[in-house]
């Protein structure tokens, strides 16, 4: 588990210290592990049910990020960015070995998740429009994310152009994150699963760009990684905006 996991996760302890004082732990909690009944008495949840189940929100959320990363691998293709070849040795066990440590990284992300989707977003959400509330809890997130990888990159970093894409990616790929957590009524569980599966398969499909390593798509990672799931976000944003829009409408 990487230092810069942890820190992303460091406002969620406290965001659990701000609530100990509110004394609202135990309903935050529950609403944001998923307890219905929990909804109604937390401050600044918007006071709509909940739309979609916890569980068909996770495999929603899984065949989104399915879906995302190979639109951002024929992104890739056709742009000449890079090709596909697929090693030998990709199922050897330091690969599995690999994927087993990424489980402490996944609570990181549920930690994170739980600031930023069952917190920030349904404030935010209270206050501003639907694409005004994503672009900002993005934003806020973005602040506080891009110094810290800038910071705590292990490796060679592109500063410059790491930094407008980390920021231009805080405000962009928020939105498929904060759908499925709309959906699923601001529980933790499904833009965790979605966050950490579009995170996991990017690196292994697209390559990762802190270590540079390469994945099935041959090619420079800050263009087949990066710079494709930036343009994959662009009309999944648009769709969020507009499809929630609707339903606020509609209720």
């Amino acid at each position: 588990m990487k230092r810069i996991d942890v820190a992303k996760a460091l406002p969620f302890v406290f965001l659990l210290a701000y609530q100990i004082h509110n004394g609202t732990m135990a309903s935050f909690l529950s609403r944001a592990l998923g307890s219905e009944h929990a909804v109604l008495s937390v401050k600044h949840v918007p006071k709509e049910p909940r739309l979609i189940g916890t569980i068909p929100a996770c495999f929603i959320s899984i065949a989104i990020a399915f879906s995302l990363v190979t639109v951002s691998m024929f992104i890739a293709q056709y742009m000449g960015w890079g090709y596909f070849k697929i090693e030998e040795d990709i199922g050897n066990l330091s690969t599995i070995r690999e994927y087993l440590m990424m489980i402490p990284e996944f609570f990181c992300i549920v930690a994170e998740e739980m600031v930023v989707r069952c917190y920030l977003l349904p404030m935010m959400m209270s206050q501003y429009t639907t694409g005004h509330a994503i672009a900002l809890s993005g934003c806020i997130w973005g602040l506080y994310t891009v110094p810290l990888t800038l910071l705590l990159h292990e490796g060679d970093c592109e500063t410059t152009w790491s930094g407008h894409r980390l920021f231009l990616s805080s405000l962009l790929t928020p939105y498929p994150y904060s759908w499925v957590a709309v959906k699923s009524g601001y529980v933790c569980w499904a833009p965790s699963i979605l966050h950490f599966v579009n995170k996991s398969l990017s690196s292994f499909a697209l390559g990762n760009m802190e270590t540079k390593e390469l994945g099935i798509m041959k090619g420079e990672p800050w263009k087949t990684n990066g710079l494709t799931n930036i343009i994959t976000a662009i009309p999944f944003a648009f769709f969020t905006t507009f499809e929630l829009n609707t339903l606020s409408h509609l209720s």
